[in-house]
């Protein structure tokens, strides 16, 4: 069975997005560091949205963190982010989550 459930439609764009969008940031990272420009991936945490709570009546979990308190989280993640953390997918308290 697939790691994710079943194969749909829904699950599959979301994979394929997912690839898309960490390679555009190793890619980023490493053409764009010799300007000064640092890209990094950010996780900003379960945030209580529409989305982040779909599965809640199935599971009767939901997200932890409100939109605001996400936003708060990843701006501060931008202001210290450093030349070392180019490229890195970075999780909204600086820890690193393997591509």
């Amino acid at each position: 069975a697939p790691i994710f459930g079943p194969l749909n439609a829904m699950v599959l764009s979301y994979c394929i997005s997912k690839c898309g969008v960490n390679m555009l940031t190793k890619i980023s990272a490493s053409s764009s560091k010799q300007d000064g420009v640092l890209c990094v991936g950010a996780h900003p945490g379960w945030v209580k949205t529409e989305i982040g709570n779909s599965g809640e009546k199935e599971t009767g979990m939901s997200g932890d963190l409100t939109p605001a308190e996400s936003a708060c989280h990843m701006t501060h993640l931008m202001e210290q982010i450093t030349e070392e953390h180019a490229g890195m997918y970075l999780t909204k308290d600086f820890g690193t989550l393997p591509w």
